[in-house]
């Protein structure tokens, strides 16, 4: 890091953004397919990708522009063709080095009910 000081405040301009390198975060979990019930008034249930996801959206939404997410996911044999294309294309910071392995079990479901 290369740092100043002007007007007695340190100002630092980090060598990785400086040379066009992003500084990376690995995380490591699985895709879980959620079925939530009573989330909303609609009678159907709503069915959306959950465990790991969630901390990449939280993830990509708090690091700085400067940083790129590279996840290791495990995801079932049964929601690999569909892995691939959602959920880490809408993470505007997934890395080059993201990596979805295909268990062969079937995926875990969670089944959601709010009272």
């Amino acid at each position: 890091m290369n740092e100043s000081v002007k007007n007695g405040v340190k100002e630092g301009v980090n060598d990785s953004v400086k040379n066009g390198v992003k500084k990376r975060v690995g995380v490591i979990g699985t895709f879980v397919w959620d079925v939530i019930h009573g989330r909303d008034k609609r009678a159907v249930a709503v069915e959306e990708w959950g465990g790991i996801t969630y901390s990449l959206s939280g993830l990509d939404a708090a690091l700085a522009d400067d940083w790129e997410i590279v996840p290791l996911i495990k995801v079932g044999a049964d929601l690999a063709q569909r892995a691939r294309v959602l959920p880490l294309a809408q993470a505007h910071r997934s890395g080059c080095g993201a990596h979805r392995s295909a268990a062969t079990q079937q995926s875990r479901r969670i089944a959601l009910s709010r009272r």
